[in-house]
């Protein structure tokens, strides 16, 4: 009979459903750690192996987990998650496709790429340090301590935060979609290039604007009277190129805010689907009484820098829109970027995950007569 209290597994296979201890889970391997189901201890969780350590649920322990990995490290579609502190120390890549997160503190390491389409967050700590990459749609620590640091680029398109305090050390580039922000304090040191997304107002070829890349409203009392006006708009992007000037009326109330805006994206989903086709669900931002509803959506594809379709939009201005794009090479890796636009302008690029294309489907089953 096993002791549920303290479960110890020496394994050169896997298993294929779970793997769990009611007080503590402790995993070594030579070979690869997989379970198709869950990999989680209720108080502590201890993973060690020289290849790879695969769940497609989560990998988590109640309250601490601990994951050692000279391999890489994969959880497809749950969690990777402790409630009181969260530890990964890895010498290939962290990929995640939901929530790197811990209640209490959150300490990662890694000489390759991280990544989430959801967020790494920690309640009360969030530390992490990358010699590769370091990419997710929001980073977040709650309570005190946001801290980054990196040799390859940090990129976010949700936000980079930290409610008292922000420290961000990198050699490469920062970049965010949304916003770098620390309530109390924020402090950033790179070797390269800051850059925050914003538009660039002109009237009669001079500044008299800057906003935030993500702005839904913006405040120009000070400046303009009520009424009709003909500005010039740019975007710069993360990467600190302003594109060329677009003329547009805007009109603005009592207050000084613009009357309508369009509405923008808050997320995009990527699948491969058959026929070498990409499945995409975007996500529009919560619509508000500014908004305009998109009337189209343009593909761009960031190999060839050239925008490669345009979608109509659901005409009822839908939260979530279904699209396919397509089709494209099998196995060829499509990195897109997607904008909402109307008859009166455009909205901002928005990342897509990127996506391997599968232009052959499931193998057909041998039949035996």
């Amino acid at each position: 009979m096993l002791n549920r209290q303290g479960l110890f597994l020496l394994l050169s296979g896997s298993n294929p459903n779970r793997m769990v201890g009611s007080s503590g889970l402790s995993i070594s391997a030579a070979g690869n750690v997989s379970s198709t189901k869950k990999l989680v201890g209720s108080s502590t969780l201890s993973v060690s192996t020289s290849a790879t350590a695969s769940s497609t649920k989560k990998l988590s322990g109640n309250a601490d987990l601990s994951i050692t990995a000279n391999g890489s490290m994969f959880a497809r579609n749950g969690n990777i998650a402790g409630n009181a502190s969260l530890s990964f120390t890895t010498s290939a890549s962290i990929t995640k496709l939901r929530s790197l997160s811990a209640t209490s503190s959150l300490a990662i390491s890694t000489t390759a790429a991280i990544s989430s389409v959801k967020k790494l967050s920690g309640n009360a700590d969030l530390t992490i340090t990358a010699n590769g990459t370091l990419n997710s749609q929001k980073m977040v620590a709650s309570a005190t301590v946001l801290d980054f640091t990196a040799s390859g680029s940090l990129s976010s398109i949700r936000k980079i935060s930290g409610t008292s305090s922000l420290q961000i050390t990198t050699a490469a580039s920062v970049s965010s979609f949304k916003k770098l922000t620390g309530n109390s304090q924020l402090s950033i040191t790179t070797s390269a290039i800051i850059h925050y997304p914003q538009f660039m107002f002109y009237h009669d070829n001079t500044v008299v604007a800057q906003a935030s890349g993500t702005a839904r409203q913006l405040d120009l009392f000070s400046l303009m009277p009520v009424g009709l006006w003909a500005l010039e708009l740019s975007y710069v992007d993360q990467y600190g190129n302003e594109s060329t000037k677009t003329p547009i009326d805007v009109t603005f109330a009592a207050d000084g805010h613009v009357l309508t805006q369009l509405r923008e994206i808050d997320s995009i989903t990527a699948l491969p689907i058959v026929a070498g086709k990409i499945s995409l669900a975007i996500t529009l931002e919560d619509l508000q009484t500014w908004h305009r509803n998109p009337t189209s959506f343009e593909v761009y594809d960031t190999a060839t820098q050239q925008i490669i379709d345009t979608l109509t939009a659901p005409s009822d201005g839908a939260y979530i829109t279904q699209v396919t794009v397509g089709p494209f090479t099998h196995g060829q890796t499509m990195r897109l970027q997607v904008r909402p636009a109307d008859a009166n302008g455009y909205g901002v690029w928005s990342d897509v995950p990127a996506v391997v294309v599968d232009a052959l489907g499931p193998v057909s089953p041998v039949v035996v007569t």
